[in-house]
């Protein structure tokens, strides 16, 4: 647990740096003249503001296909893409503190305890933030025969303040810069 909150920032870091990768390559390709302030994927708190950043850097002149490609199919601006703009909130936050208040969230399920009358019953705990170890209170007497399994998530706060699980939003972020990488890969190819 110690350690996690460096290994979801070192994540969040490289999700990012594969969309700087990927868009250095992509505007050296079809602007070939330009200059540093292009190294970094555009990303924005608004669907204006990316389109303003864009104008500035003349992509709506020099590329302009590629102008309307970032702005329609692209989105990278909060409410655009789902994980553009959490992957850039999450890196920036990143570089200033430690990642993300993570937060453990578990459970034990399939617990099988016997009564005083030899009866097996099957209880499951609620789960609980609170930190390890968990105790559950037992009438005297009743004798545990499968302490269960636990269920453990790790939540985090994107970058918007929302909590999320970190496995499976990690996973989903993961996924889908992929599918945008690939998809500025085909959009330079068919060029």
């Amino acid at each position: 647990m110690d350690d996690l909150s460096t290994i979801i920032g070192d994540a969040v870091h490289n999700l990012k740096c594969a969309l700087d990768y990927i868009w250095l390559e992509t505007i050296t390709r079809l602007v070939p003249a330009g200059d540093w302030e292009r190294t970094k994927f555009p990303a924005y708190p608004t669907q204006d503001m990316l389109e303003c950043k864009l104008r500035d850097l003349q992509i709506n002149i020099s590329a302009p296909h590629f102008f309307d490609f970032l702005v329609t199919k692209i989105k990278a601006y909060r409410g655009g893409d789902f994980a553009i703009w959490p992957v850039h909130k999450l890196d920036v936050g990143d570089k200033h503190r430690l990642l993300i208040p993570v937060i453990h969230y578990s459970s034990i399920s399939d617990i099988y305890a016997e009564d005083q009358n030899g009866e097996i019953h099957r209880t499951d705990t609620w789960g609980t933030f609170k930190p390890f170890p968990h105790y559950l209170k037992l009438e005297r007497g009743v004798h545990i025969k499968n302490p269960g399994s636990p269920s453990f998530s790790v939540v985090f706060k994107d970058g918007d303040g929302r909590d999320f699980r970190v496995l499976e939003t990690l996973r989903l972020y993961s996924e889908r810069i992929l599918a945008i990488v690939e998809t500025l890969e085909a959009f330079v190819e068919a060029r």
